[in-house]
């Protein structure tokens, strides 16, 4: 999944030259839909660490 955000925001920054994306482009909103899954992903495993370190220095 991560590959496919980083091939998009190249993608992204190449064709922003002559086609600039806006919020209504398909790049933008698939964009913006893996980026919330992998912070919400991200938020998840830093909270489960997190509670994993609190437990273990008890």
């Amino acid at each position: 999944m991560t590959g496919r955000i980083k091939t998009q925001e190249q993608e992204l920054q190449y064709y922003n030259k002559d086609f600039p994306i806006t919020p209504d482009h398909q790049y933008f909103d698939e964009h913006l839909e893996l980026r919330q899954r992998m912070e919400k992903l991200s938020n998840n495993i830093i909270a489960k660490i997190s509670d994993l370190i609190k437990e273990l220095s008890v």
